[in-house]
């Protein structure tokens, strides 16, 4: 009986490194997978860039059509059709002799 739990003992001391590893292992394959800083995270982190990137590129181009508008209607570089065209806007009629193309 003695030797039964002598060798059960051995073999417990072998085992639970193994054991130990293994648990540590899959915890950290869980984590690569499914964690914070995962593969899928990863992904999807890379997707938002994209479309973030695509909206500040969108976002640029309005502000510098808004920068150069501006810029015409300062007073030291005046564009008298700029501003023409701004008053018929706002007064919402056309002049009957004008043929504007809104770009």
């Amino acid at each position: 009986m003695k030797h039964r739990l002598m060798q059960l003992r051995r073999d417990m001391f072998k085992i639970i490194p193994i054991c130990m590893m293994g648990l540590f292992l899959g915890w950290c394959g869980y984590y690569l997978v499914f964690g914070t800083n995962s593969v899928f995270a990863l992904k999807t982190m890379k997707i938002q860039e994209t479309q973030l990137s695509q909206n500040l590129t969108d976002i640029r181009g309005q502000r510098e059509g808004v920068e150069s508008r501006v810029m015409r209607l300062r007073p030291d570089s005046l564009d008298w059709d700029m501003v023409e065209e701004q008053a018929a806007a706002s007064l919402g009629e056309m002049p009957k002799d004008a043929k504007a193309v809104r770009m």
